[in-house]
């Protein structure tokens, strides 16, 4: 089935709401834009925006966790051998910008658009902000707005802005004087108070219950999930937790694993336009638990140990549903490292 393609473009506080790569939002809001042919937006100024706050974020919990492990030597009478490293910022931000860029089209921002913006902030002109009684702000409002009416004069295509900036922009209706701005190109642009009011429009909500139990009990569920967490992302994490990492040791996993649900956050549940099926999508908490055979060959005679492991993680599941309500099929997305990590030897 053919659909008329869209361009939906988000907002900076958009990409706070869904979380990207692993927000089960953000993972339907790809699912339908990739179903129908959709393309997603970001205007540059909400992408640096953005990049700009998570490395501000990570440098203020880096300094917190420094100061947290200082008291807590402190607390001990003890002095931490090892100091929690300096932040090398740079490899982390160069990755959340890949992950951006492998997910949204980043749309530049015109080069009128820049003084564009700067007068209707020194004129408290919308959408920046339009109290006289202020201090003048809203040119990044300005520059993001600007960038999409650009988007939508160059083009054929419906444009879909999502933002719930109210004050900006409109309380689920667009502010007049925006409104304005779009001249004869307005039956074309949406404008979208989040998320979760854009999938309601491209796509049909669905009130399947998926819970703990209808996932931990789902056979195609576990089998992605066991596939996962045999990957090469646990597995030298695992050897090393449980002190099997050196030298004159050989060790396995012995694939007899147990899984449990800790936790489900953001389930979302929409039928995808064409579909007969619906699809969900959380994030969901598992704890693992298995045994890991070690035999140590330095010794003489070799010694076997079986050590029991167990551990946390957090994975973005997406799952499509029958007409009963049960999952058919799952893929595992995004999924994150370890915590909470024991091993004890049992034999």
């Amino acid at each position: 089935m053919a659909y008329a393609q869209r361009v939906i473009i988000l907002d900076t506080n958009q990409l706070k709401a869904v979380q990207p790569p692993n927000g089960a939002l953000c993972t339907m809001l790809v699912a339908v834009a990739d179903h129908a042919g959709h393309k997603l937006v970001l205007p540059e100024i909400a992408f640096e925006e953005h990049l700009a706050h998570y490395g501000h974020e990570v440098k203020e919990l880096h300094q917190k966790a420094r100061t947290a492990l200082r008291a807590y030597s402190a607390k001990l009478g003890t002095m931490q051998s090892d100091d929690l490293s300096d932040l090398n910022l740079i490899p982390i931000m160069e990755s959340v910008r890949s992950t951006l860029r492998e997910i949204f089209t980043i749309l530049p921002t015109p080069d009128w658009a820049g003084r564009e913006a700067m007068l209707r902030e020194a004129r408290r002109q919308a959408p920046a902000a339009t109290n006289w009684q202020a201090k003048g702000e809203g040119s990044r409002d300005a520059a993001i707005w600007l960038t999409a009416v650009e988007a939508l004069r160059t083009s054929e295509e419906t444009i879909h802005f999502v933002s719930t900036d109210k004050r900006a922009f409109g309380d689920g209706t667009l502010l007049n004087d925006l409104a304005a701005d779009l001249g004869e190109a307005a039956d074309r642009f949406v404008y979208c108070c989040g998320v979760e009011v854009l999938l309601d429009k491209l796509a049909k909500r669905h009130t399947a219950k998926i819970g703990q139990n209808e996932i931990e009990s789902s056979a195609v569920v576990l089998d992605v999930v066991r596939t996962a967490s045999m990957g090469s992302q646990f597995f030298f994490s695992i050897l090393s937790g449980a002190g099997l990492g050196g030298e004159g040791i050989v060790a396995s996993r012995t694939g007899d694993q147990k899984f449990s649900v800790t936790g489900i956050k953001e389930m979302v549940t929409y039928m995808l336009p064409g579909r007969e099926k619906a699809w969900a999508c959380a994030n969901v908490q598992w704890r693992l638990e298995e045994n890991v055979t070690a035999t140590l060959i330095d010794l003489n005679p070799s010694v076997n140990r079986t050590i029991h492991v167990s551990f946390g993680f957090s994975a973005t599941l997406l799952m499509e549903l029958s007409d009963g309500g049960d999952i058919d099929s799952a893929s595992m997305l995004h999924v994150g490292g370890m915590r909470d990590f024991k091993a004890e030897v049992v034999e």
